[in-house]
């Protein structure tokens, strides 16, 4: 079929179910090849790459300078540390979210011996009730942003304009910058130190990073920096198909559990997480943080949040064709438990296809991941397992329930503010209060049973590679949102489950939620949030039960219905109260996932005192 489009040519077509980009338009009629009766929706966006970097710099603050990066950034630095803290503000790494900032303040500069010059910056930004956070700022200038192949093919790195008598130029983030990833490599792999003034980036090597290294003679390694995605809170690169490069937005004192969780797991032949080859750390003092971590690449097909959006797209996209809606798997005090037993209706196993199987796997691989965990040396102190007592439990109880009193307290406060489709929704949560009470005093009585151990923290369809036949998990920091001593807590294995469980139901109902915004209308006439629930159901159904499958037999986790039960749903409804925080402060929009989650997870929450 050839559309014609011309006048809108530059744009991008992305599917409505799927969010799937398809090419950009051009001036000559638009090809596309449609089955029989079938039928796209698409919304016609502009093309990010096509930015105009003369019109974005304008907007750009301006900083005085005499041609030296290094000492304008250390002398009178007030006004370059509020440069830097307004161009980080809106990146997807930046920690402070909606807090009040009380300064900022760059606490150091080292430069580095790339192509071409660059230099780390340490921005401290104080907060005005928590604790301050280090940023690390790779930067570089450009003289001719006209010409230069860098700006203009990431506009979105510019920080500043420098201006002065020597000559004007343009501050970029120089993490677009491959030989800015070459000098961090060569700094691990050869063990080096680069001096500053008041910190020290020192490199460690493993024996595979060493010998992966091209020696004299070889073709040396291509670097491309891995362009920032929502998911990420980092930035990285890859070394051709061998290596890849994290480096930490912020400098946190300490084990990153990213580093010392790789680590364990590769070297206790869990082959699905990327192998740590190496890293490099700031030394300040008596003071140690991650800055870098180097890892084998992992060749895949992209991440599970982005094959399962698509998948859940053509799954509504052929349920359209469905003359009879879905029936779905009836609520219970058990449910999550019996319907990971239960056989999947041959329909919708048929109309979901491949995607169980995934599930089933990603399940099977997260189990078999917290047998080794649970598995370890016990005289670790840092990684042995621990039998949940009194104590934890308590404390469990208590974490869950601040978590949830705060969730609903903000809701209260901001339901006002919300459209009216999540203000309808939002009434009912809280209207559900009771039975918040009534899950929280059963998660009370319950007996101490399962184990603590280490566990990812914050395992969602992001965290987790696609390769075509299997998956790896990645980025074990935990949530950023939390201090680095509260991410290496050991908790109950079963939260890495809960948060895979919420990441499907956000999956499921990302597409529909998507086109109600871009049509400005609930898209529901049809039906579809019935068949996003059942995709829901029955793929968390599989992961559930491969991870069942995978831990039978040990001690990780209750081995009752009703004590699983109970503490499973617990850990959803802290999950999706997490969720909820997170968007009435950032993303809005989305609102009614966690608000549509909290409402079936408590729907079935109602039972009465013992």
């Amino acid at each position: 079929t050839e559309l014609p489009l011309a006048e809108f040519e530059g744009r991008v077509p992305v599917e409505l179910f799927g969010a799937v980009e398809f090419p950009r338009v051009g001036a000559e009629p638009y090809l596309i090849s449609l089955g029989p009766h079938s039928f796209l929706w698409f919304r016609l966006a502009d093309d990010p790459a096509a930015s105009d970097l003369s019109v974005a710099s304008e907007d750009l603050p301006e900083l005085a300078w005499r041609g030296d990066l290094v000492a304008r950034l250390r002398k009178h630095n007030d006004e370059a540390a509020d440069v830097l803290l307004r161009s980080i503000v809106r990146r997807r790494w930046y920690r402070g979210g909606t807090r009040a900032v009380a300064g900022a303040s760059i606490v150091d500069v080292l430069t580095l011996p790339s192509t071409p010059r660059a230099v780390i910056a340490f921005l401290q930004v104080r907060y005005r009730d928590t604790e301050p956070s280090t940023y690390v700022l790779p930067l570089t200038t450009v003289t001719d942003p006209a010409t230069d192949e860098l700006s203009s093919e990431h506009p979105d790195a510019a920080v500043a304009r420098l201006v002065g008598a020597e000559g004007s130029a343009l501050l970029l983030d120089a993490t677009v910058v491959p030989g800015v990833y070459e000098t961090l490599l060569g700094i691990v792999g050869g063990r080096r130190r680069l001096k500053g003034t008041r910190r020290d980036i020192v490199g460690h090597a493993l024996k595979g990073l060493r010998t992966g290294l091209p020696t004299n003679g070889d073709e040396p390694l291509a670097v491309t920096p891995i362009r920032e995605q929502p998911t990420m809170s980092n930035s990285s690169a890859a070394y051709g198909d061998r290596f890849v490069l994290k480096l930490y937005r912020v400098l946190e004192d300490g084990p990153n559990p990213d580093l010392e969780l790789g680590r364990y797991l590769a070297e206790a032949g869990f082959a699905h997480v990327p192998r740590v080859l190496g890293s490099a750390e700031v030394v300040h003092g008596a003071d140690r943080a991650t800055l870098a971590m180097v890892q084998r690449y992992v060749p895949h097909e992209g991440n599970l949040w982005e094959s399962m959006r698509e998948a859940v797209g053509a799954f509504l996209h052929d349920a359209e064709a469905e003359a009879r809606p879905p029936d779905l798997a009836p609520p219970g005090e058990h449910f999550f438990l019996e319907i990971s037993r239960a056989r999947v209706p041959e329909r919708l196993a048929s109309l979901i296809g491949t995607p169980l199987r995934t599930a089933e796997v990603l399940g099977r691989r997260v189990g078999e991941m917290h047998r080794l965990l649970a598995a370890a040396d016990p005289e670790v102190d840092d990684f042995a397992a621990e039998p949940m007592s009194s104590f934890h439990m308590r404390a469990l109880y208590e974490s869950t329930r601040r978590r949830v009193n705060d969730a609903l307290e903000q809701l209260a406060e901001g339901r006002e503010a919300l459209p009216p489709r999540d203000r309808e929704a939002a009434e009912v949560v809280l209207d559900a209060a009771p039975r918040v009470d009534q899950l929280l005093a059963r998660l009370r009585r319950l007996p101490p049973t399962g184990q603590r151990i280490r566990v990812h923290g914050d395992l969602h369809l992001g965290q987790v590679l696609d390769t075509g036949s299997d998956v790896v998990i990645i980025d074990f920091e935990g949530d950023t949102g939390q201090p680095l001593s509260a991410r290496r807590l050991k908790r109950p294995a079963l939260t890495d489950l809960a948060s895979l469980v919420r990441s499907f139901h956000f999956a499921a109902h990302w597409p529909r939620v998507e086109r109600e915004l871009l049509l400005g209308s609930p898209a529901d006439g049809d039906g579809l949030a019935t068949w996003s629930t059942a995709w829901f159901q029955w793929m968390s159904a599989a992961c559930i039960a491969g991870y069942r499958a995978a831990t039978a037999g040990s001690a990780l986790n209750p081995q009752d219905d009703e004590a699983w039960s109970v503490l499973f749903k617990a850990l959803l409804v802290s999950r999706a109260c997490d969720e909820l925080t997170s968007r009435l402060g950032t993303r809005s929009d989305w609102l009614g996932i966690p608000l549509a989650g909290l409402d079936e997870l408590l729907g079935g929450a109602e039972e009465t005192e013992a």
